[in-house]
């Protein structure tokens, strides 16, 4: 079961690092590499660019599943989003959250953002219903880095997607690894 996770690029003047990639980094170092994920690491912070971008990684891969994941301002623990809105209109996901119940730093939520993160996971969620249906997708909004929230964050995102992976266990090797590409524009 392939599962491709992306995160975006810094977006703000003097940002170093935006939180969802370096909660990808940090994941890749405690969880190592394998064959069944594929990291898709410094997204452009343009929701027409990263979805782009996203969805031709999409074709070339056929993952089972995509787990977007990006920056959230002012967030306190991995929000998993399961719904993007634009103009009114809403996309579920199709992944029941109410597995991540009690899970320690998650939460879940309907509000994807108005921003990049929102967009990005409506266009991505629009392309999968109309021509993968078979593709799950989920978006995950990471505290940022400086916050008091961030110890435990990456523990968190295992477990998640120790959750996420628990119908598939049979597929998959014992421990929840990672392959990495390096940047959007690398071939995954």
């Amino acid at each position: 079961m392939p599962i491709l996770i992306s995160s975006f690029k810094p977006w703000r003047d003097g940002q170093r690092t935006n939180s969802s990639d370096q909660l990808l980094g940090e994941f890749l170092q405690l969880h190592g590499k394998d064959d069944h994920i594929y990291l898709l690491r410094r997204l452009p912070v343009l929701s027409d660019k990263a979805s782009y971008t996203i969805i031709q990684v999409i074709n070339r891969l056929k993952p089972d599943m995509v787990i977007l994941c990006g920056q959230g301002k002012s967030r306190r623990w991995l929000k998993v989003e399961y719904q993007a809105q634009v103009k009114g209109k809403h996309i579920r996901s199709r992944i029941d959250v109410s597995s991540f119940a009690g899970l320690p730093s998650v939460r879940t939520s309907r509000y994807a953002g108005r921003f990049v993160c929102n967009a990005t996971y409506f266009r991505v969620l629009n392309y999968l219903d109309r021509h993968r249906p078979s593709i799950h997708c989920l978006f995950v909004h990471v505290p940022e880095i400086n916050s008091r929230y961030w110890p435990g964050i990456t523990d968190a995102f295992a477990q998640l997607i120790a959750r996420i992976l628990d119908p598939y266990r049979k597929h998959l090797s014992r421990n929840v690894k990672s392959r990495i590409t390096t940047s959007a524009t690398h071939q995954a």
